[in-house]
């Protein structure tokens, strides 16, 4: 079995976005599924939600269309188009978890910045966790 992978606590992966610990040595996140810690996966759902579909060089239908959310009136149509389009977009590319929550916290035009509430389950152990990401 990969060394990234421990039956204990569940697995490790590189952070993202990819920096160093003040060690110099790669900086590292974890799923704990005994303590609930659900670092890695908040990192991999803020990356996919904050990468332009088409960004990604060899993986150009990776990623979502942040941008469109920001400039969206702030309706309760608009937020289940927003949630449901996080919805299918963690579906296909973060299927370890399934969203339960999508609410904005807060909308900026002037900055043209959205705060999004999301909540999610991990579905193998049914913890339960959010993440707030800026968009």
């Amino acid at each position: 079995m990969p060394n990234w992978f421990r039956e204990e606590i569940g697995f490790t992966g590189i952070s993202f976005p990819f920096r160093f610990t003040t060690q110099g040595t790669i900086s590292w996140s974890t799923v704990n599924f005994n303590t609930g810690d659900m670092t890695h996966i908040v990192e991999a759902i803020v990356q996919v939600i904050r990468t332009m579909r088409g960004e990604r060089f060899f993986r150009r239908g990776w990623g979502a269309y942040p941008v469109n959310a920001v400039f969206r009136p702030n309706t309760e149509t608009e937020m289940l188009w927003m949630a449901s389009e996080i919805r299918d977009l963690l579906a296909e590319y973060e299927p370890r978890v399934s969203l339960i929550e999508c609410v904005i916290v807060e909308i900026d035009p002037d900055q043209g910045r959205v705060k999004l509430r999301l909540g999610f389950k991990h579905i193998m152990t049914q913890i339960v966790n959010q993440v707030e990401v800026t968009i």
